[in-house]
């Protein structure tokens, strides 16, 4: 599959989005390490781990949801036993909790 082909097929399920989310955390994850090579108070970190605590999570919600629908898709495009992608993707998403 050609490079222009996954980003389409991303970007057809959201795939951007959820890339933007990363992308802010991989920034939220930088601030932190400089805070803490800077030396900064304990309670603004603290804060700062919250904050890209929550931002991950709402990261992965994005992404189990996309992941329902691509799943839900697939199996009622392609004739596929809904009841064995179902249990696949519990079976992934197990992974995750």
């Amino acid at each position: 599959m050609a490079v222009n082909d996954k980003q389409d097929k991303g970007t057809a399920h959201g795939d951007n989005d959820l890339l933007a989310r990363l992308r802010r955390i991989e920034g939220q994850v930088r601030g932190l390490q400089r805070m803490i090579e800077e030396g900064r108070d304990c309670e603004e970190i603290m804060v700062q781990f919250a904050a890209t605590r929550a931002a991950f999570r709402k990261a992965c919600i994005s992404f189990i949801n996309a992941q329902l629908d691509r799943c839900l898709e697939e199996s009622l495009c392609h004739d596929k036993d809904p009841h064995q992608a179902v249990s696949s993707l519990v079976r992934n998403l197990s992974r995750l909790v």
